[in-house]
C-alpha cells in the first residue's frame, strides 16, 4: 500500500502482474553477399557476427513487421522478410561498436526492456506455472459455454438491504422494486455465457430456475440480487466443438486463477515496503500533468495516454522541484525526476494514466512496484535465463537498429536542383496525380530522403556484411516454408500487440 504522510488514510494499488508473454515479431530482398554455409546450432537461420536468426524468430517478424506484398511467392517474401532481420542485427551491431547502447536516453530505455522482460519470467515462474486445468474442469466449463442466460440485478454496498431486496423481490416484479438508497442500483443484463460474468455469479446461475431469486452474493465493494429472467441450453456437442471452444476456455479460467495468484504475489512482495508519498511534492507534480496531459482519440489499438512531449513539459514545469523526493520506501526513495525519468523511457503505449491524482498514485506504486519485482527477478538469475537473454536481444537489437538509422538518415540532404531534377522527371506527372496532385517540394524532398534511405541501408549492409561475418543456411529456409512457390494474392493486414505489463 502506498500512504500520503500527511494522511493516514491508505489506498491499494492495483497489483497487476504481466499477463501476456506475446512473442514479439519483427523483420527485406534476398541477401545478395551471403555464405550458403550451414551454421552449426540447429534451426538456425542466418548467423550474424555472434547474433543468430533462427525460425521462430523468422516468423514473428514475418507476421508483425510484414516486408512482403501481394504478388511475390512466398519463398521470395520469407527471403524479404530474412533479409530485414539480417539488416538490423548488421546495424544493432555496428550501433553497440559505435557506443550508441550508451547514450544516456537509450541505455535507459535498452534497460526498461531488460527488466520487462525480467518480469514477464518471474511471472511465468512464479504465476503461469502454477496453473493447472484438468480436463474435468474444461468439460465442465465447456457445459456451461453451451448455456446462456439473462438476468435481473439489484447491487447494494450494503448486506442488509441486499437482504431486504431479495426477499422483496421474490414477493413482487422487478419493475416494482423501488430502491432505498441512491447508492444502490438495478439492471437487466443481455444474454451472457461463460466467462462473461464474474465467477461468483456463474458458480450458481446456470443451475437456477426462471424467475428464481438468488441469496445476494459478495461482488467487489457491494452485494448483487441475481433473479433469473431467462436461459437458453445449445443441444449440439461434439468434440471437435470442444476442441475448437478449448482455447477460449482455457483463457478465461487462467486469466482468472493468475489473477488471484498474482495479486497475492505482488501483496507478499510489498507488505512491508513501507510507501509513503511526500504529498506536497505529490500534488504539485499532479496539478503540473493535470495541466498538460489532454484526453487523446485515436483509433490507434494502442493508446497513448501521456506524450513524450507532454513529459517534457511536465518536466519543465517542475524544474525547481526535479531533486525533490516523491515517495520514499524500505529501501530508498524516488525523486520527481527519477519518475518523470521512467515514464519517459517506457514505450508510449506501455505507460500508465497519470492525468488524475488517483491515477497518478497508482502510477507511482507501480514504478516502485517493478523496482522490486526487477531486483526479484535479478535474485533468481533470470536475467541470465537463455530465453529471456534470447528476448532481450531481439527487442535492443531493434531499438539500436532504429538509432543507428536515425544518425545516418540525419545526415542524408537534399538540395533545392535535387528536387528541381526530381519534378523535372518525365513520370512525375504521373506520380504525382496519384497523390491528388498534392506533391509540394517540402513533400518531394521527403520521398527523395527516403530513396536516398533506401540506398543508404543496401549500401551500408554490404559494408558491414564485410566486418560482421554473415552466413545464411538458404536450404533449412526452403524446408520450413510452407507452398513455398504459392503466390501471395493478399497484402499483410496490420498485427498490432501489447503487452500487459502494467
Amino acid at each position: 500500500m502506498i500512504k500520503i504522510m500527511r494522511n493516514p488514510v491508505k489506498r491499494k494499488i492495483p497489483y497487476i502482474l504481466a499477463a501476456l508473454c506475446l512473442p514479439v515479431f519483427a523483420a527485406a530482398l534476398i541477401w545478395a553477399g551471403c555464405s550458403d554455409r550451414r551454421p552449426a546450432e540447429p534451426d538456425i537461420l542466418a548467423a550474424v557476427g555472434d547474433r543468430r536468426i533462427d525460425w521462430q524468430h523468422l516468423q514473428r517478424s514475418y507476421e508483425l513487421n510484414p516486408k512482403w506484398g501481394r504478388g511475390l511467392t512466398r519463398q521470395e517474401a520469407y527471403n524479404h522478410q530474412l533479409e530485414y532481420l539480417v539488416h538490423e542485427k548488421l546495424f544493432a551491431l555496428a550501433a553497440r561498436e559505435q557506443g550508441l547502447d550508451r547514450e544516456p536516453d537509450v541505455a535507459a530505455y535498452l534497460q526498461f526492456i531488460r527488466e520487462k522482460e525480467m518480469i514477464k519470467a518471474l511471472y511465468l515462474q512464479e504465476v503461469a506455472s502454477k496453473i493447472h486445468i484438468s480436463e474435468d474442469e474444461y468439460q465442465a466449463a465447456y457445459e456451461k459455454l453451451k448455456k446462456k442466460v439473462q438476468y435481473n440485478y439489484v447491487f447494494t454496498p450494503d448486506s442488509l438491504r441486499a437482504a431486504e431486496y431479495a426477499g422483496r423481490l421474490r414477493n413482487a416484479s422487478f419493475d416494482d422494486l423501488l430502491l432505498s438508497d441512491a447508492a444502490d442500483y438495478k439492471g437487466t443484463t443481455e444474454l451472457r455465457s461463460f466467462g462473461e460474468m464474474d465467477p461468483a455469479v456463474e458458480a450458481f446461475i446456470f443451475d437456477m430456475k426462471p424467475g428464481e431469486v438468488h441469496e445476494p452474493v459478495k461482488i467487489d465493494r457491494g452485494y448483487f440480487v441475481i433473479q433469473l429472467l431467462y436461459g437458453r441450453v445449445e443441444k449440439f456437442r461434439s468434440e471437435m466443438d470442444f476442441a475448437e471452444k478449448k482455447s477460449k476456455i482455457r483463457k478465461t479460467i487462467f486469466d482468472r486463477r493468475a489473477a488471484g495468484l498474482a495479486n497475492a504475489y505482488i501483496k507478499g512482495l510489498m507488505r512491508d515496503k513501507n510507501l509513503a508519498l511526500n504529498p506536497q511534492v505529490f500534488f504539485a507534480m499532479s496539478e503540473a500533468f493535470s495541466r498538460q496531459v489532454r484526453p487523446k482519440f485515436s483509433d490507434d489499438p494502442l493508446p497513448v495516454y501521456v506524450s513524450n512531449g507532454e513529459i517534457q513539459q511536465t518536466r519543465l514545469s517542475l524544474q525547481d522541484l526535479q531533486n525533490e523526493v516523491l515517495i520514499t520506501h524500505k529501501e530508498g526513495f524516488l525523486t520527481v525526476g527519477d519518475f518523470l525519468d521512467k515514464l519517459a523511457n517506457m514505450p508510449a503505449g506501455l505507460r500508465p494514466k497519470v492525468a488524475m491524482a488517483g491515477e497518478l498514485k497508482d502510477a507511482v506504486g507501480v514504478v516502485v512496484r517493478n523496482q522490486y519485482l526487477a531486483k526479484r527477478a535479478y535474485e533468481k538469475g533470470l536475467h541470465q535465463a537463455p530465453e529471456v537473454r534470447k528476448e532481450i536481444e531481439i527487442q535492443q537489437d531493434e531499438i539500436l537498429s532504429r538509432r543507428w538509422l536515425e544518425l545516418q538518415q540525419a545526415r542524408l540532404t537534399v538540395s533545392e536542383e535535387e528536387i528541381r531534377q526530381f519534378k523535372a522527371k518525365p513520370n512525375f506527372e504521373k506520380v504525382n496525380a496519384a497523390a491528388a496532385n498534392r506533391l509540394d517540394d517540402e513533400q518531394v524532398r521527403n520521398l527523395i530522403l527516403d530513396y536516398k534511405l533506401a540506398a543508404l541501408k543496401v549500401e551500408q549492409a554490404e559494408q558491414l556484411s564485410q566486418k560482421y561475418r554473415v552466413s545464411l543456411d538458404r536450404a533449412m529456409l526452403a524446408s520450413k516454408i510452407p507452398d513455398a512457390g504459392a503466390l501471395i494474392e493478399e497484402n499483410p493486414v496490420k498485427i498490432v500487440t501489447r503487452e500487459l505489463f502494467y
